[in-house]
């Protein structure tokens, strides 16, 4: 997937197809292209990635439609169909695979980036619990994210939290801050 999605042109066709096979055949393997395809997809030019929305949402529906008993492919699905904006998402569920240190970070980190995509009315609760108990090596890439999220609760959640930040995180925490507080104002933070 990832040599597919990485060719200078990239074969958006061929992902739908070969995803579709996997999907009927090996559900953890399909599972695993579809969070390639998540992270590629970022990459893609808009052209491209409506394209690969295209030719994705029949396979994401049906895997969607489906019993959630097929685990990481059910979600893997359900987190490319919310960046890719198809359809709706469980809120609860992706919410409790953002908060979950059970899941990996990259899981969590799609988790986060679908409820951003759909904004979730939760989120800013969510945001907050993991800020306070997260790993600094964690909370740098959620603070990466956080730093694309056009919400006004990020600089307070931010704001509210830097004190007991670790001193790592601080700098992050501060330019977080000051894409989202207005004028772009880090000052308040030392």
């Amino acid at each position: 997937m990832r040599r597919i999605l990485s060719r200078r042109v990239p074969d958006t066709a061929s992902v739908p197809v070969l995803v579709g096979l996997l999907a009927g055949r090996d559900a953890r393997c399909a599972g695993a292209c579809l969070s390639v395809v998540s992270t590629k997809a970022r990459q893609l030019g808009d052209e491209d990635r409506a394209a690969l929305k295209t030719g994705l949402q029949p396979v994401l529906e049906k895997v969607l439609g489906g019993s959630k008993a097929e685990g990481s492919l059910y979600l893997s699905a359900q987190l490319l169909a919310a960046q890719l904006k198809i359809g709706s998402i469980d809120g609860g569920l992706v919410r409790r695979l953002f908060v979950s240190p059970e899941q990996p970070e990259a899981t969590r980190l799609q988790a986060l980036e679908a409820l951003i995509t759909f904004r979730d009315s939760g989120l800013p609760e969510a945001v907050a619990g993991v800020l306070s108990s997260g790993s600094p090596h964690f909370l740098a890439k959620v603070l990466d994210v956080l730093g694309h999220w056009d919400h006004p609760c990020v600089a307070s959640l931010v704001l509210d939290r830097y004190a007991k930040m670790d001193p790592e995180l601080q700098p992050l925490a501060a330019a977080t801050y000051g894409r989202q507080s207005p004028g772009g104002n880090s000052g308040l933070l030392p």
